[in-house]
């Protein structure tokens, strides 16, 4: 197992190792979404706040929060234009992101009205990696790990081949 996040991996490792190291390449994400988050929203654009890049790291996160059902709640057109609008000015990956983040922020403001509810509620990224270290299961669909290990190698493989495209360029350079 690579000592640090950016240390990258061997692809032919187990797939729950893989699963680990891609689950800390979605939390390095969500880390760069929160800075670009912040300065949003004191107003002000981060030198990284760009489409691309947003797009990259949401894409990368939002194989936490998407189901296996692909049924949603089907709402007013103007309830759904204000959930765009906030998932895009505050960079959330997905729809089940932003639902997350709306319960957890509801359940914070209104501490009363999770009487009843379980205490012991876990983030989506806690839930995935005791998932994926076999405490727990059920919580994510069928082939949760083994989803996050092709992501895993896909993004080993995409890397290798930046770093040869890279090196060939500066062969043959002084």
């Amino acid at each position: 197992m690579p000592n640090k996040i950016d240390d990258t991996p061997d692809r032919n490792m187990a797939d729950d190792a893989l699963a680990l190291w891609m689950l800390g390449q979605m939390r390095n994400s969500e880390d760069c979404i929160a800075v670009i988050q912040a300065a949003r929203r004191t107003g002000k654009r981060d030198v990284l706040d760009e489409p691309d890049y947003v797009s990259f790291h949401n894409n990368r996160r939002k194989k936490l929060y998407l189901g296996d059902d692909d049924d949603i709640a089907e709402l007013p057109t103007s309830v759904v234009a204000k959930i765009e609008a906030i998932m895009d000015r505050d960079a959330i990956s997905s729809v089940e992101e932003f639902i997350e983040k709306v319960i957890g922020a509801y359940l914070a403001q209104h501490p009363l009205k999770s009487a009843g509810l379980p205490m012991d509620w876990q983030t989506t990224f806690a839930q995935a990696e005791a998932e994926i270290d076999g405490h727990s299961s059920g919580a994510f669909g069928p082939g949760f790990v083994a989803g996050l290990a092709a992501s895993a190698r896909e993004a080993i493989d995409h890397m290798a081949a930046q770093e040869q495209e890279l090196s060939a360029g500066h062969d043959g350079r002084e």
